[in-house]
């Protein structure tokens, strides 16, 4: 049997899986802070869901986890994550910024795709799209310190 909370999110019984948002989720989301796995396409689709505040105790966000959440603009990537997942903000067409701590070894394919930019760990840059399917042929340096990247859309910044 499964946990729901009372904004209707679903989590397995031992709360260290979020397994489902309903799609009706809006504004801001805090994880409960047991989670240690984001399941695939956990969030998928939540179309008015704005930001997202992830505990440090996650340590895994599967493929697709907050694809189609096409208004989210805020998250934060806990330092316990090592990998940004296949496709995992897919065509979040509002995403403004995500910090990237230093420990992420690893970026899926398309984690970023859709976003309006994409980001390249080991060119360290990005690479702005005015739409999905046409490219810009410009990108900027970023920043790094040794904590985190900072990477910021160029659109409408």
């Amino acid at each position: 049997m499964a946990y729901i909370d009372s904004y209707g999110v679903e989590y397995s019984n031992d709360r260290k899986t979020l397994v489902k948002c309903p799609v009706t989720l809006k504004g801001h989301y805090m994880v409960n802070s047991s989670v240690e796995t984001i399941a695939k396409r956990a969030f998928y689709k939540c179309k008015d869901l704005t930001s997202i505040s992830l505990p440090l105790s996650i340590i895994n966000i599967e493929s697709f986890a907050f694809g189609f959440c096409v208004n989210l603009q805020l998250i934060n990537i806990p330092t316990s994550i090592t990998k940004i997942e296949r496709g995992l903000f897919y065509k979040c067409r509002q995403l403004k910024s995500v910090i990237i701590p230093s420990s992420v070894e690893q970026i899926g394919e398309n984690a970023f795709g859709a976003c309006y930019y994409m980001y390249d760990k080991s060119n360290k840059t990005i690479s702005y799209y005015e739409n999905e399917y046409s490219p810009i042929n410009t990108s900027k340096e970023i920043t790094l310190n040794n904590d985190s990247f900072l990477v910021k859309s160029l659109y409408n910044t």
